[in-house]
């Protein structure tokens, strides 16, 4: 099915899952889009098979938790990140339960993780205002950088450019080959308030830059010249962190009002609202490979939707 305004806005909700006793705290496709995982505060993982729309496993982190967790480029390999108070490592998890390698350095809450599309290299970025660098196969840091606040990361489409975006809204781009020489491409978004940004994001073809913050405003950026292009908002608020469709046309958003908002990266209008409920949603995220996406909400469900077409 095609990626158009008309057919986005068929979007229902097909499926709707209750596994967790506490809140969800991340989700995460796979690349094929085959596979969904989720990280919750009860301290477990569950994966989900998408074409069949059932739950096939849940994995017990009761020693260290489970905060956010992010598939690798191995479908059956994971990257979590501790939730306790003592550990802020970093694991890689086998989804048959087994821990293949620790990754230890960051002195406080990892709050991002990016994984390059194209080799084992990975970045995370943590509330002790370091960004490390990693590469799967080694469990020492690779490289480092320091940078004050809070501050999220993520790879380009291609693998060679890499985003940071951190609490006074600046925007860096770094080459990965040698980010130690510092960015190439600095620029800022004009913000009435102090805000951090949750998420960053690149769109399937490297054009653009979704940025969710913490002020419940999301922001469209041109990631070649630095031009904000959009500002998303919601009357009631925003809530969670902000998606791409996988051909980058659309932009969707849970909000505090029970409401999936879904916009236009072209033009910013809003295209539709999609009702998840009375509860606040939390996170939502589109399947990278399909006309699908899930939700989660603070009443700990998660929830798949598709676009329901007339018999």
């Amino acid at each position: 099915m095609r990626i158009t305004a008309e057919n986005v806005a068929k979007f229902e909700p097909v499926k709707l899952f209750n596994d967790n006793e506490k809140r969800i705290n991340s989700l995460d496709f796979n690349v094929e889009g085959g596979l969904l995982i989720t990280s919750s505060d009860d301290e477990s993982l569950n994966l989900y098979d998408t074409n069949q729309g059932k739950k096939t496993k849940t994995i017990h982190s009761r020693k260290y938790g489970a905060d956010l967790v992010r598939f690798t480029r191995e479908p059956q390999q994971v990257i979590v990140a501790s939730s306790n108070e003592w550990d802020q490592s970093m694991r890689l998890l086998s989804l048959d339960n087994r821990y293949l390698r620790y990754y230890k350095g960051h002195r406080d809450k990892v709050v991002s993780i990016s994984l390059s599309p194209k080799d084992n290299t990975f970045i995370s970025a943590s509330l002790d205002s370091t960004i490390r660098f990693w590469d799967l196969l080694a469990p020492t840091c690779q490289g480092l950088l320091r940078r004050k606040g809070r501050a999220s990361v993520s790879f380009d489409p291609q693998g060679v450019v890499f985003a940071m975006a951190s609490n006074n809204t600046i925007i860096k781009l770094y080459d990965i080959r040698n980010y130690d020489r510092g960015s190439f491409s600095t620029f800022s978004i004009p913000q009435p308030t102090l805000s951090d940004c949750l998420r960053v994001v690149f769109s399937s073809d490297g054009s653009m830059l979704l940025l969710t913050m913490s002020n419940q405003t999301v922001h469209l950026i041109d990631s070649f010249s630095g031009q904000l292009k959009h500002s998303y908002k919601s009357t009631h608020g925003l809530s969670g962190t902000a998606s791409f469709s996988p051909d980058g046309q659309f932009v969707i958003c849970g909000g505090t009002d029970g409401n999936i908002h879904c916009w236009s990266s072209i033009n910013g209008n809003e295209i539709c609202q999609w009702r998840h409920g009375s509860n606040v949603v939390e996170a939502v995220s589109w399947n990278p490979r399909s006309m699908m996406l899930a939700s989660v909400d603070n009443n700990h469900s998660l929830c798949f939707w598709l676009p329901q077409m007339p018999q």
